[in-house]
């Protein structure tokens, strides 16, 4: 994911859309938001298999583990801001996504989010 540097917010905001677009599977349902600005990307899932399956069996400490995957997978993108603020395994309404992209001049000075 460092990798892609620059070009990994309009990238996403092609390609995951474009995945999703026949549905997202059993057990999953996402929100999307087409209307953000040109530096942002966000959506929302709204159902997640991993919290149908765990909570009944009050698992969702092993959800939250596939929550944080994603802290390590986004949280430090360069020039890009992952913000999250709940997730469905960690007791939220939602799994809030939000990505943003931070100007590239050295001294933009953005500071990461601490996200769940």
């Amino acid at each position: 994911m460092r990798r892609l540097g620059g070009c990994f917010l309009p990238l996403m905001k092609k390609i995951v859309p474009f995945g999703f677009k026949k549905g997202s599977g059993a057990g999953w349902r996402y929100t999307w938001h087409k209307d953000d600005p040109k530096a942002e990307f966000r959506f929302e899932c709204n159902e997640c298999l991993y919290e149908k399956i765990l909570r009944p069996r009050r698992l969702l400490k092993l959800g939250a583990m596939c929550c944080q995957a994603d802290v390590i997978n986004y949280g430090n993108l360069p020039y890009t801001d992952f913000i999250r603020t709940e997730t469905l395994c960690r007791g939220g309404k939602r799994c809030d996504f939000r990505f943003v992209r931070h100007d590239t001049d050295a001294g933009d000075g953005w500071e990461r989010s601490r996200s769940v």
